[in-house]
């Protein structure tokens, strides 16, 4: 199961994706969430081999730049699919140039650059857009820690303490 998300949570712009790479007897682990500068971040699901030369452009092209809607659609909408073959792959991201603006790029579509509020791609995308549709991710008062309820934004708190369920690895932080 692929999922990455692009949506807002108290009008905050997120996104999120996994990092599991499952494709015939292909597995292993790869970054989905790519952050190319301050205001560009982006997500991709589909063919490794599609993704990486359209990431490899957002990079060269953007890398630490003030991303702008304009600039990022000339790019996405003239990107040589061609070389591409029969592989496809889908960029889904934020611009935040005079607003947070959400977009999705599609390689078997490439002339159009997607703006809407949120997109949810990946094999995974729709169930996880059911989820936060029923609210079925939140956590009922009996399953909330103690320390959960006593925690303050003001004071910082450990993941463990925030989310006693939460065990990081250094092995799985990536930047």
């Amino acid at each position: 199961m692929t999922l990455v998300a692009a949506y807002k949570v108290d009008d905050v712009p997120l996104l999120l994706g996994d990092f599991l790479i499952t494709s015939g007897e292909l597995s292993g682990t790869r970054k989905k969430i790519h952050f190319i500068s301050p205001n560009f971040v982006v997500g991709w699901s589909g063919d490794l081999w599609a993704a990486r030369p359209v990431l490899k452009a957002l990079h060269d092209q953007f890398d630490n730049a003030h991303v702008q809607y304009g600039t990022l659609e000339k790019l996405l909408t003239q990107f040589p699919t061609e070389e591409l073959g029969s592989l496809n792959v889908q960029i889904v991201g934020w611009v935040v140039d005079d607003e947070a603006r959400c977009f999705l790029w599609r390689s078997d579509y490439p002339s159009e650059l997607f703006y809407d509020n949120e997109y949810f791609i990946g094999s995974g995308g729709g169930s996880f857009k059911d989820m936060l549709t029923r609210r079925s991710y939140l956590v009922s008062a009996d399953e909330r820690s103690p320390s959960m309820s006593r925690c303050s934004c003001l004071e910082p708190q450990p993941p463990s303490t925030l989310f006693p369920w939460l065990h990081l690895r250094k092995s799985f932080v990536m930047r």
